[in-house]
């Protein structure tokens, strides 16, 4: 989780320095890091990017502890990282890679809950 806070707080400051665009990748980095970390506390270490977002849904999400208005944000995520990586006219605003963040956000608090509600106290970040 820690990485994923690094990797917050690096499209945080991508953002204001007018990098919009620069800003997606890491927010979705964020969000792979602390799904990686939720995984591995029920013992899952998945090898590639797809493999992480289908098992977060079937271990988290399917079983109702990750929110799924929430998780939905992290495939959103994936898909527009491959346009920003991929598209040089990507159209990234400053909207949207604000609209990004607060979704980031939400996302690694959604995870600290999860952390709170199994114990795993050394996994909480603060934002």
């Amino acid at each position: 989780m820690h990485r994923a806070k690094e990797k917050y707080m690096v499209g945080v400051n991508t953002i204001k320095i007018g990098y919009y665009a620069d800003s997606i990748p890491n927010f979705y980095y964020s969000m792979l890091f602390a799904a990686t970390a939720l995984l591995t506390m029920k013992d899952k270490q998945p090898k590639t990017h797809k493999e992480t977002l289908n098992a977060f849904g079937k271990e988290l999400v399917l079983n109702d502890d990750f929110s799924g208005d929430i998780a939905k944000y992290f495939s959103q995520a994936e898909t527009l990282r491959d346009k920003v990586d991929y598209d040089a006219f990507n159209g990234i605003t400053e909207n949207m890679a604000n609209k990004k963040m607060k979704q980031c956000e939400e996302f690694l608090k959604e995870a600290n809950r999860i952390f709170e509600k199994n114990h795993v106290k050394d996994c909480i970040i603060e934002l």
